[in-house]
């Protein structure tokens, strides 16, 4: 159906078209600002509810947020890496290991663990910090329990319902061993160094640690980490099956 040029009206100067368009982006902030203000009400009624009602409303935001998730389901997922040389890293005992884990998408995360390469006697207890909103670990996200290193082979984890969702931020995964054994790795050169540089042009930081007595994970991350050089102890995620 053709158009009525009757119908249409011309502005009656460039200064029109400005103050059209003006008027358009003050509507446009005015909707999101009371986006924003509705997000946090259901925020707010969100938290004081049952982990299994939290899981089922998150995803169901979540399903209509317009992102998508970039995870093949039942696959592993740690520290953005080259994926060239994955050594068996001996660690240390009684520090947090600590990598980054950004999420640029939806995604959906239901194990997490580690692989012990050579055994020894002791445990390891795995989890999650979200960032502080400066790059490094901040609030616990997760402490997902401990298990024996005393034997080699995976050592996983299920994530609870209401932790699995994850979108659009950065994560850090974190590991504190009591013992020595050897576990898979990423080497110092294939990790990308989400922590920066000490200069420009200087020694690249693709870790964080520290001393920690072995226990339960500390809420929130402890201050003063200090930034790694060597080859690092991976954590894993796996895709939501």
């Amino acid at each position: 159906m053709p158009i009525d040029q009757t119908t249409l009206s011309k502005p009656n100067s460039v200064s029109d078209v400005g103050a059209d368009a003006a008027d358009t982006w003050e509507q446009a902030d005015d909707k999101i600002d009371a986006a924003i203000d509705r997000v946090n009400q259901i925020s707010t009624v969100l938290g004081a509810q049952p982990e299994g009602a939290k899981a089922s409303v998150t995803e169901r935001l979540n399903s209509h947020s317009g992102l998508y998730s970039s995870r093949v389901p039942g696959r592993w997922y740690t520290a953005p890496h080259k994926c060239h040389y994955e050594p068996t890293v001996t660690v240390a005992a009684n520090q947090l290991n600590i990598l980054p884990f950004p999420v640029e998408s939806q995604d959906q995360f239901d194990q997490i663990g580690v692989k012990v390469q050579t055994a020894a006697a002791g445990m390891v207890r795995v989890g999650l910090y979200v960032d502080n909103g400066g790059g490094l670990p901040g609030a616990l996200y997760l402490d997902a329990g401990e298990v024996s290193t005393a034997t080699t082979g995976e050592k996983t984890f299920s994530i609870a319902a209401g932790k699995q969702s994850f979108t659009q931020q950065k994560f850090h995964l974190v590991a504190i061993y009591s013992g020595t054994p050897g576990v898979l790795g990423l080497g110092i050169f294939e990790i990308i160094p989400l922590y920066g540089s000490d200069g420009c042009g200087s020694t690249s930081r693709p870790s964080l640690y520290k001393a920690q007595a072995y226990g339960p994970l500390p809420d929130p991350c402890p201050s003063g980490m200090l930034y790694g050089w060597y080859d690092q102890p991976a954590t894993y995620l796996r895709a939501k099956v």
